[in-house]
């Protein structure tokens, strides 16, 4: 199913109702000098619809059940026009934990059937994953092709600022 987002760009829809999902009102590539990107997280409750001017119905928004954050209280309802998101998508981990290891970061991600914590340090200005732990295990300096596979997914959700954002409205 697609939509148009806030630019214009015609995106396609590809959550279901009852998933928890991912909203980009605004990302960090479309912030100005020390904007901060706007993302919240929730369950889509339901996707609404409206007629469009051929007589069909095309999506407009979506009902969403929203978690704690510098803007929602836990479980707070709201309708979200799809002209005022940039991008919905389905929340696969949640990241709910880190700590600042020498100019590097930990992740402490959880999602189905997974439980690990991931310790990314800054080479050349990229953060690069260095080593990988199970839960409680032992910490393993070898990234596996599957769990390469994990972190590559994992950061589809962004860049450190975007970690932080998600740990802090988190933990809050």
């Amino acid at each position: 199913m697609e939509y148009y987002n806030v630019f214009g760009n015609k995106k396609e829809l590809e959550v279901n109702e009852g998933e928890r999902v991912e909203i980009i009102l605004r990302s960090d590539q479309y912030c100005i000098n020390h904007e901060e990107p706007l993302y919240h997280s929730g369950t889509l409750n339901e996707i609404v619809y409206g007629n469009d001017a051929k007589g069909g119905s095309e999506p407009v928004g979506i009902q969403v059940t929203f978690d704690k954050d510098t803007v929602y209280n836990d479980g707070e309802k709201e309708f979200i026009s799809f002209d005022a998101i940039e991008e919905v998508f389905s929340k696969k981990y949640e990241i709910v934990g880190y700590a600042m290891l020498n100019e590097g970061i930990s992740l402490s991600v959880k999602g189905k059937s997974v439980g690990k914590v991931i310790n990314f340090d800054y080479i050349n200005g990229n953060l690069i994953p260095v080593s990988i732990q199970e839960d409680n295990g032992p910490v393993i300096n070898t990234i596996s092709e599957e769990d390469t596979e994990l972190i590559q997914d994992i950061m589809r959700y962004g860049t450190p600022q975007k970690f932080f954002h998600y740990v802090l409205t988190k933990s809050r």
